[in-house]
């Protein structure tokens, strides 16, 4: 916080503008979680599978039980 200081009139308006930017992105952290799961289990999945890049090579690493029974 100390080098936001400048930018503004005292040191309150630099804690409220940051905690509020703080509260902020945590929201939206949370927001993004809940859309992908949302979005996740609009989807049929089957099966998960796993793509590494390992020492130049592509590996696949499948599961093969089912994700849903």
């Amino acid at each position: 916080m100390k080098g936001m200081r400048p930018y503004f009139r005292n040191e309150q308006a630099t804690i409220n503008y940051v905690e509020a930017n703080l509260r902020r992105k945590k929201r939206n952290l949370i927001c993004r979680r809940i859309r992908f799961t949302r979005k996740a289990n609009l989807q049929e999945f089957n099966y998960f599978v796993t793509v590494t890049y390992f020492y130049g090579h592509f590996l696949l690493f499948h599961l093969v039980k089912p994700i849903r029974a």
